[in-house]
């Protein structure tokens, strides 16, 4: 699965130029009135602002990540089988434009969070630097979408996606079987070891086995379950199903 180590570093980056444009803003706008105020942020766009920034760049970046990810598969078996059916591929390419969609509307939604809480400041009559320590405090780099749980989020999304696609991939080959492969020790779920003591006693699973495995496996004592294939055994999951050699 591609590395998406870049984003934290790059979203948290965009936070701290956007900030830094603030910083200088804010001064003049606190300046007007009530009315030049709202006025003017009728044509304040801060997600605009963002991709001036690079955010489009970033989200460039996320699309061929996720683009990567299709062809990997497909390729996969393309490598182990003949006459490989690319349908699915053309499923999962539809998928990857609702998860960036999904991705940059939180964007947008986080840039109108930080217009609000400005214009709000600026009408209640909050001095400059409370307006910039109260927005830097809830919006500033790493608060947000650039958090170590919203960072999480993406990364999960896109292993949930790359498992997807190859799963995708494989539908059309039902005899495959894989491995659950993944850590044995440490912050795991029971859920996770549960299937990996399934696997073990049983060997490899089909797509099919697998699909069923929720209902085998059941509720565990800590709570956990086990989602399938692609979903593994939830958030952050560190576990992943892998083709066994032939």
């Amino acid at each position: 699965m591609a590395d998406l180590d870049f984003y934290s570093v790059e979203i948290q980056n965009l936070q701290k130029k956007l900030f830094d444009k603030l910083k200088k803003a804010i001064p003049r706008l606190n300046e007007l009135s009530d009315t030049q105020v709202i006025t003017i942020a009728q044509e304040i766009d801060f997600f605009q602002e963002l991709d001036d920034l690079g955010y489009g760049t970033l989200l460039n970046k996320m699309n061929d990540a996720y683009e990567a990810e299709i062809i990997r598969a497909y390729k996969e078996v393309s490598r182990l089988r003949v006459g490989v059916s690319t349908t699915g591929a053309v499923i999962m390419d539809n998928l990857r434009g609702f998860e960036l969609n999904y991705l940059s509307d939180s964007v947008r939604e986080y840039a109108n969070e930080i217009k609000v809480a400005m214009l709000r400041g600026i009408v209640t009559g909050e001095s400059t630097d409370a307006i910039i320590t109260n927005m830097f405090n809830e919006f500033g780099p790493g608060k947000r979408i650039g958090s170590s749980r919203s960072v999480a989020l993406v990364n999960d999304a896109f292993a949930r996606f790359s498992n997807a696609t190859r799963q995708k991939a494989y539908e059309q080959f039902p005899e495959t079987r894989f491995d659950y492969i993944g850590p044995t020790t440490g912050n795991i779920r029971d859920a996770c070891s549960a299937v990996k003591r399934y696997v073990e006693k049983n060997g490899p699973l089909t797509l099919a086995e697998i699909r069923d495995l929720p209902s085998v496996i059941g509720v565990q004592k800590d709570n956990s379950e086990f989602f399938g294939f692609s979903d593994r055994g939830g958030f952050n999951c560190r576990h992943d199903w892998v083709k066994v050699q032939e």
